[in-house]
Parts: C-alpha cells; sequence; structure tokens
C-alpha cells in the first residue's frame, strides 16, 4: 500500500513536467519566406518609407518601417504605418493566419539612437486597426 502512495505522486508529477514542458516548446512558425516577401513588397515602391525587418513571435507579427525622411506631422506617420499594417492584414488574411500585427515606425538619428515615431497595431481579438504615438505608448 505504502508503495502506491509512493508511486502516485511520481506518477502525477512525471505527467505534469511532461505536459509543462510540451506547452513551452518552440513556437509555430506563422510566416513563411514567401510571406515575408510579400510584406516587404509592400514598400517596393515606395519612396517615404522602407520595411527594415519583419520579427515572427508565433501569435503575432511585427513589422519595422523605416522612414526615409523627417515626418514632419504624426499624421503622416499615421497614415503610412496604418497603411502598411492594413497591407499586412490582407496578406495575413490571404494566407488564413490569425495573427496580431504591429507595426513599428522609425529613423536612425545617429549611429546608436533611433527616434521612434509610433505604433499601428491590428488586434486579432478585436478585429480592430489602432495607432499610437510614441508619446502615447510612453516611450
Amino acid at each position: 500500500m505504502k508503495k502506491i502512495f509512493i508511486f502516485l505522486p511520481i506518477l502525477f508529477i512525471s505527467v505534469l513536467l511532461i505536459a509543462c514542458s510540451s506547452s513551452t516548446s518552440a513556437p509555430k512558425v506563422t510566416i513563411t519566406p514567401e510571406i515575408e516577401e510579400e510584406i516587404f513588397a509592400i514598400t517596393k515602391n515606395v519612396n517615404q518609407i522602407s520595411i527594415d525587418r519583419v520579427e515572427d513571435y508565433s501569435t503575432y507579427f511585427t513589422v519595422w518601417v523605416e522612414f526615409l525622411y523627417e515626418p514632419t506631422t504624426t499624421q503622416e506617420v499615421e497614415v503610412f504605418l496604418t497603411a502598411v499594417c492594413e497591407d499586412c492584414y490582407r496578406i495575413a488574411k490571404k494566407h488564413e493566419l490569425k495573427v496580431s500585427i504591429n507595426v513599428w515606425g522609425f529613423r536612425p538619428k545617429d549611429d546608436d539612437l533611433t527616434y521612434n515615431y509610433g505604433k499601428a497595431h491590428y488586434d486579432r481579438y478585436s478585429g480592430k486597426f489602432e495607432f499610437k504615438t510614441a508619446k502615447e505608448l510612453n516611450l
């Protein structure tokens, strides 16, 4: 009888550890090279901005947009970032990806410094697009 009392907790802990390790394994990759190529092509013929990189986090992805000039208004930044976010949403929908999307706008300031303008965001749960300036995000 004592063996059962020792065996059951060990079995329970083993099952728990196996379950935890499988849920913390590497996340599923959502952005294929084909999708990444489509995302980079968004700014192919645009002189004001360029997509710098795309980062995949499984349930969402982040697109970094470099401004090739210094925007004079927040509205300029919002228009560009929201447009890129909406294009990324269309690409994700086309490839049946159910992910949230973050599009950050930045411009290099010096060798070590970067100026961050803000972020456009698509929330996969609410289906809404939103833009916030760096100031609103406390950056």
